[in-house]
């Protein structure tokens, strides 16, 4: 092919002659170059977004794997933990005399085996949910034991256990002359000679059920300990409490009077089981009356 310039000026002519096997060959080297560049380009992104990832994956990876150390430790620290409780638990129940853990589950609680870590499969949530399970389990167990010692406690505490009065013991549980009558008839509680005002203190923990003014036992408390226990109070004076009112042992309810029918100040004192008068001098442990 040819090419002719020309040149106005200076009336001058110049002719090209193109080979076009050369044009294409320099064609497909521009082409060529360009592609080279563009692949450099693409390449070397690829590359540095792929170094992106690998570094964030390996800080990751680092994380992961300083969260599961950290974890690993924290759970070694409540498995031990959980086995001294364990053996706490066991002596606790051995001696509020309860029954003892199921051999199985102590078995299944104390075989509790952390996978190995180096595994790529290993489960750490397993070992989680074992450990939570674990942890109810004990806690089951502790609260079964602690609501078995408040109850042991409550009923200690509502069993009458001491002398309401300081005194001297006149007349006993059982058959006696009547002063008034004097004909036999069982006497069914305690009679405590006393000055008049001398406190009068509950025996144990309990609700105070009635107060009367009887004809016989004048101002009479009765007092509700538990669903077995009640215990009778008469010849009172001036009651501290009133119905419905809870007291503790050693609380004051009343004074020693001579209300109602008696030859002089003294507390009479009834225990009952299930309404059914019983022998007060076979429930106090304490002795604060005196024979003297």
């Amino acid at each position: 092919m040819d090419i002719i310039i020309i040149n106005e000026r200076k009336n001058k002519t110049l002719n090209l002659i193109v080979n076009w096997s050369i044009v294409l060959l320099m064609f497909i080297m521009i082409i060529a170059i360009l592609v080279f560049f563009v692949s450099g380009i693409i390449n070397f992104t690829r590359t540095r977004i792929d170094y992106q990832r690998v570094h964030q994956l390996s800080r990751e990876n680092t994380i992961v794997k300083g969260e599961i150390e950290y974890m690993e430790s924290e759970i070694s620290k409540l498995q031990n933990l959980i086995e001294s409780l364990n053996k706490n638990d066991t002596l606790l129940k051995y001696f509020s005399g309860l029954a003892p853990i199921d051999t199985v589950v102590k078995k299944h609680q104390i075989e509790l085996i952390i996978q190995d870590t180096t595994e790529p499969n290993y489960e750490l949530s397993n070992t989680l949910d074992e450990l939570l399970l674990r942890v109810e389990r004990q806690y089951a167990s502790n609260k079964q034991i602690l609501e078995y010692i408040n109850k042991k406690e409550n009923l200690k505490n509502s069993i009458p256990s001491i002398a309401p009065v300081n005194g001297w013991y006149i007349r006993g549980f059982g058959y006696y002359p009547d002063p008034f009558t004097n004909t036999v008839r069982m006497h069914e509680g305690l009679d405590i000679a006393a000055p008049i005002g001398t406190p009068i203190i509950a025996p144990a923990d309990g609700i105070v059920k009635a107060i009367n003014n009887t004809k016989h036992l004048g101002i009479l408390i009765e007092i509700k300990h538990n669903q077995d226990f009640s215990t009778i109070y008469g010849h009172c004076q001036n009651p501290r409490v009133r119905p419905g009112q809870e007291v503790k042992r050693g609380d004051t309810i009343a004074y020693v009077g001579i209300t109602g029918k008696t030859t002089g100040p003294h507390l009479h004192y009834e225990i009952r089981i299930s309404g059914i008068p019983v022998n007060p001098l076979g429930y106090i442990i304490i002795r604060r009356a005196s024979n003297e």
